[in-house]
C-alpha cells in the first residue's frame, strides 16, 4: 500500500529462514531452481504439482489440525502444516480455483484481512521493494517463502477467532504503467508475475483453509498512479481499458474476486468496476480518505459510492475504506442514510497521521494495536453490517489480533 515514494536501490535479500520452504522444499531445492530465471522456483513447483492435478470447484476435503503460535496462544506451526500438505501434494494436489466467485462468504459472516504487507517487509524484515511493489518478491529466491510465512500469523488469528480470512494477491502495484519502474523487462514478464503470485496465493489457501476458517483469495489492484495523489484523472472508459489487462490475468488465474484498494477518485473506481463486470468477476472497491473523511478529490464517501453505483448499475459487490485511521472517518458515518449498507469493510491504518505526513515520513508509526482494536470494535458496534475488518499501512499481526479480540463477541454471528 502507499507510502508511494519509498524506492529500493539495493539487491534483493536472499536470506532464507528455516530449513524447509512453504511447500516442503529444502534450501538446496530452492537454490537448484534459482538459476533457471526469476520464476524458476514457482515454475518447477507448479509443474510438478500439475502432473496429477485435477482442478475442480467442489469443496476440498479439510482436515482440522492444531496449530501452535506462542505469540497468540495457538497450537502447531503454519510451517509444519505446510510440510504435511506438501507430502499430501506429492500424491495428489487439488487446487480449487475461483472457489467462492459466485457466493462470497464475507457478505454473510465476519472475515479478517491481513495487515500492511509492505509495512512488514520493509520495516520489520528490512527488505527493499522497488516502488513499494510487493510483486517484486515473486522473482526473488526466498520471496514465495516470505509471503507464505507472512500469512501464518493471520491464519492462526482467524482460526482462533472463528472468522474467515481474505488473502490478497500481492499485486497492488502490478499494472502496466509500473512494469518499467519496478524493473520488469516487458508486460509479458509482468503478466507472468501476476499469474505466479496468484498460483502461490491459491496454494496458501489450499494448504491452510478449514471449515472453521474459509479463505477467500482476492486479486488485488491498486490505483494507476500515486495512492495518495490522484494526479491526472482518467475518464471512466480510460480507467476500464487500463485496468482490464490486470483484471483479465487475475480472473483467468483463478482468484475468487477482485479488490481495488486505495481508490482516490470516482472515475477510476467506476472504470475498475466496469472492467470487472466485463470479466464476470465480483469486485470490491475500497476508497481512501483524508483526515476530513473525504476522498483526495473532495467527494464524501456517500457521494463517491452513489456516483459509482449510478455509473455501474450497482455492480460492485460492496465497498470498503482503507489506508485511513478510524478517527478520520468514524464520525462521518454516524447517522448515515441507506447508502451506508453498501459499505461492508474497513482496513485501517495504524497511524493517525495524514497522508501528507505519512508520505514524508521515514519512520514507522505503528500506533497502538490495543487502541486500534477498540476503535475498530466501536466502529463494528456502530455499523453491525460491517463484515470485513483488517489493517493497512503501519499494521501487522499484532493489530489484527487485537481487532479480532475486540470484536470476538461478533465472530460467530452473521452480519445483518
Amino acid at each position: 500500500m502507499p507510502m508511494d515514494r519509498i524506492r529500493a536501490t539495493s539487491a534483493p535479500d536472499l536470506k532464507h529462514q528455516g530449513s524447509l520452504g512453504p511447500f516442503g522444499l529444502s534450501r538446496a531445492n530452492l537454490t537448484g531452481v534459482a538459476t533457471g530465471g526469476p520464476f524458476a522456483f514457482l515454475s518447477s513447483l507448479t509443474s510438478a504439482l500439475r502432473q496429477p492435478a485435477k482442478f475442480h470447484k467442489e469443496q476440498p476435503s479439510v482436515t482440522e489440525e492444531p496449530r501452535s503460535d506462542t505469540s497468540h496462544g495457538m497450537q502447531t506451526t503454519g510451517s509444519a502444516k505446510r510440510q504435511q500438505a506438501s507430502l499430501r501434494s506429492t500424491q495428489r494436489f487439488h487446487m480449487t480455483k475461483e472457489k467462492y466467485r459466485f457466493t462470497l462468504p464475507q457478505r454473510k459472516r465476519l472475515f479478517l484481512t491481513d495487515g500492511g504487507f509492505e509495512t512488514v517487509m520493509v520495516f520489520h524484515e528490512g527488505l527493499d521493494l522497488p516502488c513499494f511493489a510487493a510483486i517484486d518478491l515473486i522473482r526473488r529466491l526466498d520471496g514465495p517463502n516470505r509471503i507464505a510465512r507472512y500469512f501464518d500469523d493471520y491464519i492462526a488469528i482467524a482460526e482462533q477467532a472463528g472468522t474467515g480470512l481474505i488473502i490478497e494477491t500481492q499485486t497492488w502495484r502490478a499494472s502496466p504503467d509500473w512494469a518499467e519502474p519496478i524493473g520488469f523487462a516487458d508486460l509479458n514478464e509482468l503478466a507472468e508475475a501476476n499469474r505466479r503470485m496468484t498460483e502461490l496465493t491459491l496454494m496458501i489457501r489450499e494448504q491452510n483453509e478449514s471449515l472453521r476458517t474459509p479463505i477467500v483469495v482476492s486479486g488485488c489492484l491498486g490505483p494507476r498512479g500515486d495512492g495518495y495523489d490522484p494526479g491526472k484523472l482518467m475518464t471512466v472508459s480510460e480507467a476500464a481499458n487500463y485496468h482490464s489487462w490486470q483484471i483479465g490475468i487475475l480472473t483467468r488465474s483463478g482468484v475468487d474476486m477482485i479488490s481495488a484498494l486505495t481508490m482516490n477518485n470516482v472515475e477510476e473506481a467506476a472504470g475498475i468496476a466496469l472492467a470487472a463486470k466485463k470479466a464476470a468477476i465480483p469486485v470490491a472497491l475500497s476508497f481512501t480518505v483524508e483526515t476530513d473523511g473525504r476522498l483526495p478529490t473532495g467527494e464524501t464517501l456517500e457521494e463517491a459510492i452513489r456516483q459509482v453505483d449510478e455509473l455501474t448499475n450497482r455492480y460492485p459487490a460492496y465497498y470498503m475504506i482503507n489506508c485511513a485511521h478510524p478517527s478520520h472517518f468514524a464520525d462521518r458515518l454516524a447517522g448515515a442514510g441507506d447508502w451506508i449498507n453498501r459499505l461492508r469493510g474497513v482496513r485501517a491504518n495504524a497511524s493517525k497521521r495524514s497522508h501528507a505526513e505519512l508520505d514524508c515520513a521515514c519512520d514507522l508509526d505503528a500506533g497502538d494495536p490495543v487502541e486500534l482494536g477498540q476503535e475498530m470494535a466501536q466502529l463494528k458496534s456502530q455499523l453491525p453490517h460491517l463484515t470485513i475488518l483488517g489493517g493497512c499501512c503501519g499494521t501487522d499481526h499484532r493489530h489484527i489480533a487485537e481487532i479480532a479480540k475486540a470484536v470476538s463477541s461478533d465472530a460467530q454471528q452473521a452480519a445483518e
